[in-house]
């Protein structure tokens, strides 16, 4: 039987895990630090590219670490390569 192979593309999303460290106000309630270091990250994610061992905090919020996801998550879409 002979065979032809042909290039195929795939979008896959993968899930990172990132580790923050994140500046927040210590006159809160425990909770309070909570909500405001999560709303702190989701600022930081929507206007930065995390890295792994940032040295600086940027808006008081800096990424210390990084596990990326080895398992496919989604495929967002599969195309044939044309030629």
């Amino acid at each position: 039987m002979a065979k032809k192979f042909i290039g195929v593309n795939a979008s896959i999303k993968e899930v990172n895990r990132y580790e923050f460290d994140v500046e927040v106000d210590e006159t809160l309630t425990e909770e309070q630090q909570n909500e405001q270091a999560k709303e702190m990250v989701k600022k930081f994610l929507d206007d930065n590219i995390p890295y792994p061992f940032q040295r600086d905090f940027i808006d008081g919020v800096r990424c210390v670490d990084c596990e990326s996801g080895i398992s496919t998550e989604t495929v967002v879409s599969i195309e044939v390569n044309e030629k």
